[in-house]
């Protein structure tokens, strides 16, 4: 019954661990998806431009930008998939344990 609980207890850090690495990526990298915020004064800017150069520069930032978003969305899609399935065997195999630890239970009040 110890090793039960000493896998369920591992199991739980390992969901764990993996929940809180995807928080912290996300929190350090959440910043690139959204660097566009304030589109009306983008246009705006955008709109007054007289220099062909400028309006070149800033199209290339955007597309660099909106390169750089969608590959960060795509990999924060695959990530939190990852955390979702690694957060689900965890789960599975706690509750397979914690089933073990009732039946060992069980077992030792039936014996008693």
């Amino acid at each position: 019954m110890e090793h039960s609980l000493k896998i369920i207890r591992k199991y739980c850090w390992i969901s764990l661990a993996a929940s809180a690495a995807a928080f912290v990526f996300v929190i350090l990298n959440g910043a690139e998806v959204v660097s566009i915020s304030d589109k009306g004064r983008d246009i705006q800017q955008i709109q007054g431009m007289t220099n062909v150069n400028q309006l070149q520069i800033r199209a290339i930032r955007h597309i660099l930008l909106g390169s750089s978003a969608s590959g960060m969305g795509w990999f924060l899609t695959r990530l939190s998939l990852v955390c979702f399935l690694v957060t689900i065997v965890c789960a599975s195999v706690s509750l397979f344990q914690l089933r073990r630890v009732r039946k060992g239970l069980s077992e030792a009040k039936d014996a008693t």
